[in-house]
């Protein structure tokens, strides 16, 4: 018997798991980020939450409050993120699993990166 279905009694679950095992294959092989948005599929809440509770959680676990609340954790197995959003203007909470290194939400961007410097030289003259 599959691991997976001993594991999951929601059948949906099941798909997902195999599809974040060879996004981590993927990862670890070439680098190569994936992300599956689980609010996109037809899942229900059962399966969602058989899903995440067969990941799990890791160690880190950071809350981000920009246009809405996202809050993000590591599974627990390593770069295998989970997302969950919930923006301003709807009701509908997003959840990702996002298959990388450090999720693209939370990586400093170029553009805050040259502000914050422009702003330390500021202070600083």
């Amino acid at each position: 018997m599959n691991s997976a279905v001993k594991v999951c009694t929601h059948q949906n679950a099941i798909p997902i798991l195999h599809e974040i095992k060879h996004a981590l294959l993927k990862l670890a092989e070439n680098n190569q980020a994936t992300t599956i948005d689980l609010s996109s599929l037809p899942m229900t809440s059962q399966d969602t939450e058989q899903l995440l509770s067969t990941l799990g959680k890791g160690e880190v676990n950071v809350t981000l409050t920009s246009a809405g609340e996202s809050t993000f954790w590591e599974t627990q197995f390593p770069g295998v993120w989970v997302t969950q959003h919930q923006p301003h203007f709807s009701s509908k909470q997003l959840t990702y699993i996002e298959i990388c290194l450090f999720p693209s939400l939370l990586m400093a961007q170029q553009a805050d990166i040259t502000d914050g410097l422009n702003r330390l030289q500021e202070i600083m003259s």
